[in-house]
């Protein structure tokens, strides 16, 4: 996210729980100062230097595209920032916890506190080893907030002087920031698009080959349907799949979400959930033969129809065997296995049919498409001067239905000249890495996003690809990072609210529950680099953490080992 905008935000979480209830309190059991003899004082002067540097940064902020291109000097400042913030509001919330504590046990309440600060190092020692200087982890509450202060003073004074480097244009008149609610993966069969543009013809084609007995006259035809990301593969799969001739023409069909790590025992399990209409019968069976004998009776004598659909894994042509072995052995002539992939490679291997390649919408078909995004059902017509800019913002977004409904989402509901303007003009375009690369729309869209919603996107960066979300956890897990402003409301209400803006903008997909694309995924491991680390305990390649990063997510998941009875 842009680095002003995420100090900003930063800041002023700090500052919430600076002048919050109950830090009084707080203050004068971590630091063991009684009340009466001025226990803010410390506090006080961290809030007033924060809330200078907020002024500053905000005014700034304000006065400078968020698409403009940082000078090294003025990212360096703003990283020890928002290094000194992280560290600031970790305390307060080891403050807080410890005042509670001592409520609860009022006898241990010293003990407690200080015990704290060797046992929060403990944990996150590794991660604050750092070429940057550091806090001293076992000093005592009322040491480490005055260090804070410090460090606080020296980098407050870099950070004016680089921003005066900038020459932002916008300490004039200045407005403090508003930071309330903006009104505004894994795939399903369920269809969610309102209407889809330009795939009929291909439709109609795989429609027909999948109910031909001459095309599709196998034991089992696997049929690939290969495209790059975002250029609609799951949409015309999901077309097909609820085709009122394919329902009619097959016995069963099963809709699986492969994304990612390609696992027979859990895949073969949810085809069996598939065929159990969703209800899961086979959770405590690991036994990857009993979950096959199971699934071969289950299609014995059926004409079935499978979809896989984001397949990434080509290494290993033994586990796709397996994996189809008891539909080949018990389903009828006729059945299809139809999958997705963006790899070449992987339909190679898996077809015994010609590959579709999917391409970008011609562009008569996606500019119908993009005034739907922009428009939805309202009229365009009284919008002619902003035609032209529409058809150049068009152009770049090179025929992709998620870069459209992204991006269309970013002009939808703004109309002012300025607004396309900017965007057909903005420096991301430039970031293209090659003629389909669309991240830079999905990028583009980010960073007009108000910032709380930066913050809630970029952390589910570190949950794997096609992850499920369920809405109720995922906004407590929000909350509980300090994710989600106070508002109104009550806080779930609020990040209820972040979720729908999130979905309505196109970074989030809702069907049974929520997920998000994987170019989406992809763009907030991007955005989230500074803050979020993933660490892949299956990848050796990809096991280093980095000093400043301030969310790490272990992903300690290996592939199945697939069990046999003798």
């Amino acid at each position: 996210m842009d680095a002003i905008g995420a100090t900003t935000w930063l800041l002023q979480v700090v500052l919430e729980k600076l002048v919050g209830d109950g830090i009084d309190a707080a203050w004068a059991v971590a630091s063991g100062v009684d009340l009466d003899s001025d226990p803010r004082s410390d506090v006080r002067r961290l809030r007033s230097r924060l809330e200078s540097l907020h002024l500053i940064l905000s005014a700034a902020q304000e006065g400078a595209s968020r698409t403009r291109k940082r000078g090294e000097a003025l990212l360096r400042s703003l990283r020890r920032l928002r290094n000194l913030a992280s560290d600031a509001d970790n305390l307060l919330d080891e403050m807080l916890y410890y005042q509670i504590h001592s409520q609860l046990h009022p006898n241990q309440a010293s003990d407690a506190c200080s015990s704290s600060s060797s046992a929060v190092g403990s944990v996150v020692s590794m991660f604050r080893r750092a070429k940057r200087a550091r806090l001293d982890e076992d000093a005592d509450t009322t040491s480490r907030i005055k260090e804070i202060l410090e460090r606080m003073c020296e980098v407050g004074d870099d950070v004016r002087e680089a921003i005066k480097m900038e020459k932002f244009d916008a300490f004039a008149d200045f407005k403090r920031q508003n930071f309330s609610v903006h009104p505004r993966g894994q795939t399903t069969a369920y269809f969610t698009e309102p209407k889809v543009f330009g795939r009929d013809t291909v439709k109609a084609c795989i429609v027909g080959m999948l109910t031909s007995k001459e095309t599709c006259g196998a034991n089992l035809s696997v049929l690939p349907i290969v495209g790059n990301g975002g250029v609609g593969k799951t949409t015309l799969v999901q077309l097909v799949y609820n085709d009122a001739a394919v329902q009619h023409y097959f016995t069963k069909r099963i809709w699986i979400s492969v994304s990612g790590h390609f696992d027979e025992v859990r895949l073969t399990r949810e085809m069996l959930d598939c065929l159990s209409n969703g209800v899961s019968k086979h959770d405590d069976i690991t036994n990857l033969n009993r979950l096959q004998e199971i699934l071969e009776e289950s299609v014995k004598s059926k004409l079935i129809l499978v979809v896989l659909d984001d397949l990434w894994e080509s290494s290993d042509k033994s586990r796709w065997a397996k994996l189809l072995a008891p539909l080949r052995c018990s389903s009828l002539k006729g059945s299809v296995i139809l999958a997705t992939t963006r790899n070449r490679s992987v339909a190679k291997m898996i077809m015994t049919m010609d590959p579709i390649h999917l391409d970008g919408l011609e562009d008569d078909d996606f500019w119908l498409l993009f005034k739907s995004c922009v428009f939805g059902d309202e009229k365009y017509e009284g919008y002619q001067n902003l035609q032209t800019i529409g058809r150049g913002i068009a152009r770049k977004l090179k025929g992709y239905p998620l870069a459209a409904k992204s991006v269309g989402a970013l002009l939808k509901g703004n109309f002012d000249g300025g607004h396309w303007m900017g965007i057909l003009r903005s420096d991301e375009w430039k970031l293209q890495q090659g003629p389909d690369d669309i991240i830079p729309a999905l990028k583009l869209s980010y960073i007009h996003l108000p910032f709380h919603l930066q913050r809630c996107f970029s952390y589910c960066a570190l949950f794997p690809k096609g992850h499920r979300f369920d809405a109720l956890d995922l906004v407590r897990i929000w909350i509980s990072q300090g994710l989600v402003c106070f508002g109104n409301g009550r806080m779930e209400e609020t990040g209820h609210q972040y979720l729908t803006d999130l979905v309505d903008l196109g970074f989030f997909e809702r069907s049974a529950y929520y997920s998000m694309h994987d170019l989406m995924h992809d763009l907030a491991q991007i955005v989230s680099s500074d803050d979020c680390h993933v660490i892949d305990c299956s990848d050796s390649r990809n096991l280093t953490c980095y000093p400043n990063i301030r969310h790490l997510s272990i992903n300690t998941r290996v592939p199945t080992v697939s069990q046999h009875d003798d």
